[in-house]
């Protein structure tokens, strides 16, 4: 029992390691290697406790080989065939990670909980990398300069939008565990949010955090209900205004002020916030001339280039799995976002906390891409091996009360 117990704490924080390198490594070639290492040791672990038993496959592993599929027959129409066969590979070698941690999780009690709180830890240890990779006097001067940081060891925006993901678990623990200590980890998490300057990431983490203490109301009670939902908006209200005035968001809430007026239409547009909106609508409008199966995975960037003088993806996960795979890519890979919510509902998981969690997650993932590419992402097959999880342990407690 203590060997066990022993093997199963060393797997949660090689987990949470694990997801916190897919960030501090981005760059690197640690990042693929720290995925091999971890995998390899955590193997021989569930090797120790379970043998070979208890090995699974789910309609997660068949949806991520048939994308990954899909990805590399689309190097035969491709407008660069390597750049396809690029993404598939990569989608090949995530699966097989992915599939050894999801047969170690769905045999750990609770296994669904402890993968939310390596994700929670793992944004953490993020937010205190990137103090101490910046200083702590830079980070001040950027955020007090209403400046951003560059992008050095992850994309900024990729860094605030994990910060958003760890504040709302924490939120979450501390209203449903009451663990309020849990707050005080969100201090260095929310300067270096700040210092990104992402929009997107706090837009998440504000409606994430509301949405989480608006699910905890007691669905049976129509009392309950009005109150949770009177006291959310105030909250919102008043959370928004306190943003607007704090100095340590000057510089993100100039970036707002510029996506609100490209949304509206009246007031200065924010340059990167309308270089991103041409580059999505360029993304669609190559969906439109290739709608089945788009012009090839990875080849969006091409004709980026040639359109708009930008050679990189369109900063905008619709419009490039659009243009890169048309409507059947698309449909490939939404489909697992999709079922997530679906066998969740249908298996009762929307009563549970850990339905609730999910969906505000899930959620709050794909509203992110709209700012970010993310179908070749590990860590987004990372979140989704996690709700997959849950729905495996919810399915089986669901066909056991059966």
């Amino acid at each position: 029992m203590n060997q066990s117990s022993t093997s199963e704490k060393l797997i949660c924080l090689l987990t949470t390691a694990l997801y916190a390198c897919f960030s501090i490594f981005n760059t690197s070639a640690w990042s693929s290697l720290s995925l091999l290492i971890v995998t390899a040791i955590i193997l021989v672990l569930q090797i120790h406790r379970k043998g070979l038993n208890d090995i699974c496959f789910t309609s997660f592993h068949s949806s991520v080989f048939l994308f990954g599929v899909f990805c590399l027959l689309s190097s035969l129409w491709a407008l660069n065939s390597q750049e396809a066969i690029e993404k598939g590979t990569t989608i090949m070698e995530i699966l097989v990670c992915i599939s050894i941690f999801f047969w170690v999780y769905t045999t750990l009690e609770d296994g669904f909980n402890k993968l939310l709180k390596s994700i929670m830890w793992g944004g953490f240890i993020i937010s205190v990398y990137a103090i101490l990779f910046y200083g702590v006097g830079h980070i001040m001067f950027v955020i007090m300069g209403g400046y951003r940081l560059e992008s050095a060891f992850d994309n900024v925006n990729a860094i605030g939008l994990l910060c958003a993901f760890s504040v709302i678990l924490s939120v979450y623990y501390f209203i449903y565990e009451k663990r309020y200590w849990l707050l005080l980890m969100d201090i260095p998490i929310i300067m270096v949010l700040a210092a990104c300057g992402s929009r997107k990431a706090m837009v998440i983490l504000v409606l994430g955090s509301l949405a989480v203490y608006m699910l905890k109301a007691d669905a049976s009670s129509i009392r309950s209900l009005i109150f949770r939902f009177i006291t959310t908006i105030l909250l919102l209200v008043v959370l928004v205004l306190v943003i607007s005035q704090m100095s340590i968001f000057a510089g993100l809430n100039e970036r707002m002020e510029g996506l609100i007026a490209l949304i509206i239409g009246t007031g200065e547009v924010d340059h990167s916030a309308m270089i991103r909106q041409e580059m999505a609508n360029l993304g669609y409008a190559i969906f439109l001339e290739n709608p089945i199966v788009g012009i090839g995975m990875g080849n969006a960037h091409i004709i980026d280039a040639q359109v708009l003088g930008e050679d990189c993806y369109l900063h905008n996960n619709f419009a490039e799995v659009l243009a890169n795979g048309g409507a059947i890519g698309f449909w490939l890979y939404y489909r697992m976002f999709f079922n997530s919510f679906w066998l969740t509902k249908n298996y009762g998981g929307l009563q549970e906390d850990g339905g609730k969690i999910l969906v505000i997650m899930l959620v709050s993932i794909v509203l992110a891409d709209y700012g970010l590419v993310s179908y070749y992402s590990k860590i987004y097959y990372f979140f989704l091996m996690a709700f997959y999880v849950y729905i495996f342990q919810l399915k089986k407690s669901y066909y056991a009360v059966e």
